[in-house]
């Protein structure tokens, strides 16, 4: 079984662990099945993660197709230890 989340669940985790985020959500599909760094290869259906640009005052974004977190004091790594976790804690 494929666990498939999306945008919204990661908003609900980040908010219930208070972590600092701001968000651009518009769409409920439930299509992301992982989290990349920009540098890995892309595989369908998974979130990218990357540096912010420098101009917009985040320091990390999470994108999928036109939907958008940014994480104010995360830096990428530390943001994908974070996302990792939460896939691992929904998937049992």
């Amino acid at each position: 079984m494929e666990l498939k989340l999306s945008m919204w669940n990661f908003h609900s985790w980040l908010q219930n662990r208070e972590i600092e985020h701001s968000f651009s959500i518009r769409s409920n599909a439930p299509a992301i099945c992982g989290v990349r760094l920009r540098r890995d290869t892309a595989d369908e259906g998974c979130a990218v993660l990357s540096d912010a640009p420098q101009s917009s005052g985040f320091r990390t974004v999470l994108t999928f197709e036109e939907n958008y977190i940014y994480f104010r004091t995360l830096l990428p790594f530390p943001a994908l230890d974070e996302l990792n976790y939460m896939l691992s804690v929904y998937s049992h």
